[in-house]
């Protein structure tokens, strides 16, 4: 088992803020691949952060992407801000400041 530092945490918890923060763009843009990429890597990376609640978004992620699915896209990204409100706040301190087609 590997031991995963408080920087290392913050790291991570920093690159889904930009994650969450790209999705809005490729969103707009019906990048339906960049979705799939996203779903199937957050899947294989947030298990090993101990984030089981992120993997199952990752899932969905991946899933609707795959599907070209935008209204249960929309919803599982509203998943993954809360998901992030709710881990962040305590390791990084950064603000969560989305935009509005994610607030």
């Amino acid at each position: 088992m590997s031991f995963i530092t408080p920087e290392i945490q913050k790291t991570y918890l920093s690159r889904r803020n930009k994650d969450i923060q790209e999705c809005t763009k490729r969103l707009a843009q019906a990048d339906w691949f960049y979705f799939e990429n996203l779903g199937h890597q957050l899947k294989g990376n947030a298990s090993s952060f101990g984030y089981d609640d992120l993997t199952a978004i990752a899932k969905k992620i991946e899933a609707f992407g795959r599907d070209k699915d935008t209204q249960s896209l929309q919803t599982v990204l509203e998943d993954f801000k809360q998901w992030y409100q709710k881990h962040a706040p305590e390791t990084t301190g950064q603000a969560t400041d989305y935009p509005e087609s994610l607030n």
